[in-house]
């Protein structure tokens, strides 16, 4: 499973960790609490249906994803294999 926190979301788009905490307490977009150290995390899943109230984030993560090496502290290359593995790109 391929999974960022917020604080890797909010670096990933150049914004406050707030922000992205406002989606999710605004139920814009789902994350789960795995304990207090460990904090809220994010499925690709469920950014990917993000990403459908928020696309202008979509080209903004697909474009770091292709031309870096890595996309909130994971490998870009094993990030771009899951997601087409699990058939949220093609």
């Amino acid at each position: 499973m391929l999974e960022w926190s917020v604080k890797e979301l909010a670096d990933i788009f150049d914004m406050a960790a707030s922000t992205v905490r406002g989606w999710v307490c605004d139920g814009k977009l789902h994350a789960v609490k795995y304990s207090n150290r460990d904090g809220l995390r994010i499925s690709a899943r469920d950014l990917f249906e993000f990403f459908e109230i928020k696309p202008e984030l979509k080209d903004i993560f697909m474009k770091k994803l292709t031309t870096n090496c890595t996309i909130g502290g994971k490998d870009c290359h094993t990030a771009l294999q899951y997601l087409l593995k699990v058939g949220l790109i093609k």
